[in-house]
């Protein structure tokens, strides 16, 4: 077992190489430039051209790319160019929350999805069946967002149940950490369990049409030990992978939401010293160079 996973990992290391450069060049592809954004409308030319020397955008592209992989082997992720910090010290303070959330999403993911899915099958063609997969195709249709907005106006601004916004730590009360991640957590998850839901249908459906299980009925086993002693297991393999393809686009969903995903120091070398970012601007200084408090979330 551990020859294989090291190959898997080595495997998986050109991979990573390959997409880190793609999306590496997508963002240099994508219009606008992050030293005008930066200094704002009122920058002269001569501003933006010292700024983009500070933070290293003037180089060449292929410069600008061995210099990222040369500081990702060091563990340096660059700096921030909206935070004005290490990316990798706003990364850990995000990290609490959005592994929370991740998890509590992927909770009722799996709650929703795999026994939907596997009731589905077990009567197939009944109202059961119907029912539960005519609610997993609202999952899948319904956009997060629409879905998000109503469960705020229902249970928070209606009801008044749960707050709208806002986040505590779980370590430091539990129980109020857990009100503010449940909406959050029923909407992410309702997307997700409509594709879990499915998938275990068709692959329930699947493994109830092979040999053994035909034996067991047979052999006069009940339906309820059939599906869910010797079909459920077999189908839950290809299940488990959906969910952990679920759960990665669940945690880059929530990393790509935030503003600074489109501009980091990882793309230019960055200059670590803020006045050196903000060149001939003693008094009228850019975003980057105000003094500002730690993101909340």
């Amino acid at each position: 077992m551990g020859p294989y996973l090291v190959r898997r990992v080595l495997a998986l290391l050109p991979v990573m190489a390959v997409v880190v450069t793609i999306v590496f060049l997508l963002i240099h592809l994508i219009p606008g430039d992050p030293v005008s954004v930066m200094l704002g409308p009122d920058a002269t030319p001569t501003q933006i051209e010292k700024t983009r020397q500070a933070l290293g955008l003037d180089r060449p592209l292929y410069d600008q790319l061995l210099g990222f992989y040369a500081r990702i082997l060091r563990g340096d992720l660059g700096q921030s160019y909206f935070l004005d910090r290490p990316v990798t010290r706003a990364l850990w303070e995000r990290a609490e929350p959005t592994l929370v959330l991740t998890g509590l999403a992927l909770l009722v993911a799996v709650i929703i999805g795999v026994p939907s899915g596997t009731i589905a099958a077990a009567y197939r063609g009944s109202l059961w069946d119907r029912g539960l997969m005519f609610v997993s195709l609202l999952g899948v249709c319904i956009p997060g967002f629409w879905l998000s907005l109503n469960l705020i106006y229902l249970f928070a601004v209606r009801l008044g149940w749960l707050p709208a916004a806002g986040y505590v730590s779980i370590f430091s009360d539990p129980a109020a950490g857990l009100r503010y991640m449940v909406l959050p957590a029923l909407s992410l998850g309702f997307n997700q369990s409509a594709l879990i839901a499915r998938i275990a249908r068709s692959c329930m459906l699947e493994v109830l049409q092979q040999d053994y299980i035909r034996t067991a009925r047979a052999k006069g086993l009940s339906n309820r030990v059939v599906i869910y002693v010797h079909a459920f297991r077999n189908a839950l393999v290809p299940v488990v992978t959906v969910i952990g393809i679920t759960t990665a686009v669940s945690r880059s969903t929530h990393h790509l939401g935030h503003p600074s995903a489109r501009l980091s120091g990882g793309a230019g070398g960055g200059a670590r010293d803020r006045g050196h970012l903000c060149p001939d601007q003693p008094d009228r200084r850019s975003p980057l160079c105000r003094d500002r408090s730690p993101h909340p979330l």
